[in-house]
């Protein structure tokens, strides 16, 4: 489980810094076609630039989402699989330290 711990949070991280680049790269867009549309006959490739940075930072928001929801799963297994490993514990010795199915 730790290693799973460790993955997500790597993963976190990733999503994280995804989602500050695809809001980094739509301000640095937006601002260069306001600066910039007046003065370029093709002004309109910027306008693409700033649509694709809208959907990657939509794309990274989804992610962030799928992420803690992994979280959460990840979160509900743990719990589970401590109660079934309590369980079994206690099962054992109600009979005496017996293996039992």
């Amino acid at each position: 489980m730790a290693g799973i711990d460790t993955n997500i949070d790597d993963l976190q991280s990733g999503v994280e810094a995804c989602t500050r680049a695809a809001h980094t790269i739509q301000s640095d867009a937006a601002a260069v076609d306001r600066q910039v549309s007046t003065r370029i006959e093709r002004a309109d490739l910027i306008g693409v630039l700033v649509k694709r940075a809208k959907e990657l930072q939509a794309c990274a928001l989804d992610q962030s989402g799928a992420l803690r929801e992994l979280r959460q799963n990840v979160a509900l297994l743990r719990a589970e699989l401590k109660l079934k490993s309590s369980s079994t514990v206690q099962r054992r010795r109600r009979v005496g330290n017996r293996i039992t199915p």
